[in-house]
Parts: structure tokens; sequence; C-alpha cells
């Protein structure tokens, strides 16, 4: 009832301006939804929530989000996609096959343009219009799910092509897990600040673009050493960064990488700190957008790993160490009635409802929004 009231409402907002356009009266309005926060948790299933609430004694702040819906995750070409096929699906808003990143399925020919064209990402819109952005990773910036939102390849296994375009990017801050290819001396002749401890983290300026390696493990609800971040000091300095004098917004992807990782090795214990930590993360970013009102928070998954099933006592097992085709969260909480309550959507509709609440045009990516 009261999604209907909003929409109704927005109705005669909109005919009113329109009314007042063809007057000839200024009528400025505020875009409802000017900065986006979008969080994965990779591999991170239905259960994986159930698991960690039950295994760790904790309620989760993802939870208290208002809408919740789930997403469809299969790729181009597999019942069961992958990382990479999955980040572009989230990023581009195409599906696309197993181990590409930010590539159109070669079988798809009505999306090829032009030679060798390749799908718009969401970070590159919001970069065009005027947005500033990051991206925040437990994983190797050149990971899957990072790379999607950041370069274009056709193998996800192309890390040193991956770094290339992050560094080329012009993307406000990129931060993960450090890896030798990316040198101070090449951050910072791409014009980035190399940054590689907490220290160095929090003196970065919203004036400065900032590369982020890190060298040690990221996902854990602890600092494991006295220069390296934990995911949600990452993702509250990130916010700050960029949200401080901005008047055109900001997008931030956020991915918990190790949900996944720890359940391909049937970990259970590691994939439910890696959760709550991503959670933790979420807590962040709900606290900015609570105080914010025009921030957008979207959570969601690439796919499930692991194959959780609840068992007779009550308690939750991992069942395999692969993914799984298993439909995903979607989670959303801000000024937008992203997903309906219980709605099943395809997961390519996720990029585009996020184009859709920052009003950007809805051919700007290859599918319109469609309800």
């Amino acid at each position: 009832m009261m999604i209907g009231f909003q929409k109704f409402f927005a109705a005669v907002i909109a005919i009113i301006l329109a009314i007042a356009a063809l007057l000839g009266i200024n009528v400025s309005q505020e875009k409802d939804v000017q900065n986006v926060i979008y969080m994965i948790g990779d591999g991170m299933g239905e259960l994986h929530l159930e698991k960690t609430k039950h295994d760790r004694g904790i309620s989760l702040a993802m939870e208290t989000m208002p809408q919740r819906g789930y997403a469809m995750t299969y790729s181009a070409s597999d019942e069961i996609t992958d990382s990479a096929a999955g980040a572009t699906a989230l990023a581009c808003g195409v599906k696309t096959y197993n181990g590409a990143i930010g590539y159109y399925w070669e079988n798809e020919h009505e999306f090829h343009k032009e030679e060798n064209s390749h799908p718009k990402n969401i970070t590159e819109l919001c970069m065009e219009n005027g947005m500033k952005t990051g991206i925040i990773t437990t994983d190797y910036t050149s990971g899957a799910t990072p790379g999607g939102f950041s370069a274009h390849t056709d193998s996800r296994d192309n890390s040193e092509d991956i770094y290339e375009q992050q560094l080329a990017s012009g993307i406000d801050l990129i931060w993960g897990k450090g890896e030798d290819y990316v040198t101070r001396e090449k951050a910072e002749n791409a014009g980035y600040t190399f940054v590689d401890s907490i220290q160095t983290m929090n003196a970065v300026t919203a004036s400065e673009k900032s590369f982020g390696q890190f060298t040690a493990s990221l996902y854990h609800t602890y600092n494991k050493n006295s220069h390296t971040p934990t995911l949600s000091q990452m993702a509250e300095r990130a916010i700050d960064i960029l949200s401080e004098d901005n008047k055109n917004g900001f997008f931030l992807m956020i991915e918990g990488a190790h949900i996944d990782k720890k359940s391909h090795n049937e970990d259970g214990d590691g994939a439910t700190e890696a959760l709550e930590e991503f959670d933790n993360a979420v807590k962040k970013a709900l606290d900015f957008a609570k105080k914010d009102k025009h921030t957008l928070v979207v959570i969601t998954a690439d796919h499930e790993t692991g194959g959780i099933v609840k068992n007779a006592d009550g308690s939750y097992s991992l069942t395999t160490g692969k993914h799984t085709a298993v439909n995903v969260p979607v989670m959303a909480y801000g000024p937008y009635d992203f997903i309906d309550n219980g709605e099943i959507i395809n997961n390519i509709q996720i990029p585009l409802r996020i184009a859709a609440a920052l009003e950007f045009n809805k051919n700007c990516l290859p599918f319109e929004v469609t309800e």
C-alpha cells in the first residue's frame, strides 16, 4: 500500500513539474537518489545468512533493510554462473559467458554495434554523469567482481590487462588486496596516491585519487595487524572520501569476496566470519544512508557457493565446494522502490534499476528497465 502511494505521489509531482514547464515556471527538484552504495557478497546465498546468525549468535544489519527480493544468477553459457559472468551481469546489465569480464556474449550478435564493442558498466555510466566512483574488495582488485566494474576483457585470467585498465580508468578509489604487479611507481604515474596501510588510507583526501594494495587478508572482523584495515574500515573511509564536498553524488561498489572463497574451501567458520565482516560494512553504509537521506544501498550476490543446507538439528552445513544455481538475496534501503518484497528478478535488472534510480536515460545500458 505504501509503495503504491509513493508511486502515485511521484506521478502527481511529475504532472506538476510538466505543467510548470509548459507555463515557463522554473521549478527545481533535487534527485531523491544522489548516491549509490552497491554491495556484493560474493557467493552469499540465503542460507549463508541463516548459518551466520546461528553459528555466530548475531543479528544482521542487512536484514533490517525494508525491501527484500531475490535474483536469478544463470549466465549466458551455463545454468551455474561463475563470478566473472555474474559480475558482468551485475555491472553491465547483460548476460555473458563464464569467464568473461565486461564482454558481450559472442553469440548475441544484436549487441555488437561495431567491431570489438563492449557493454558499458554502471561505474563508467556514473562517471559520465559527473559522479565520483569507488571500488573496494577483500579480493585482489583484478578479481572477477571488481574487474566487472572497472574493465573489459575476454578472460578473467587477464589480470595484467585488468590492472592496466583500472590504472587508466580515472575511478576515484580502487582498494583491495595487494599484488606485485601494481607498484607505487605505476600507481603514481597513473595519477593515483598509492595506499598500502590503514594509516595511508586514512590520510587520503577527497581531492586525491587512490589505489589501495593491502598486504594481508582483509575479510577478518578484527585487524590482523597494525597496518591492514578490515572491510568495514575501508567502507567507512571510502564513503567519507567520496561524499566530502560532493554535489554530484557518488557510486561505490563494495565486495566481500571471502564468503565465496571460504565456501569453496568448505570452511564454514571462515565463510561466516567473512559474512559477519561484510555485514559490518553494511552497517557503515546504512548509517551513512540514514543520515544522508539521498543514498540508495543495494545488496546482492553474484551466485551462491557451498550448497548450504539446514540439518534436522537446526545446524547448517556446506554440501559442496562449488557454485550452485539457487536464487540469491537482493536487499535495498533508500528513497526508491527498488524491489518488491518477495519479487524474483533477473540479475541483469539490478544495474538497470540503479541507473533508473539515478534518473539516467532508460536506454543508457543495453536493456531497458522493465517492471
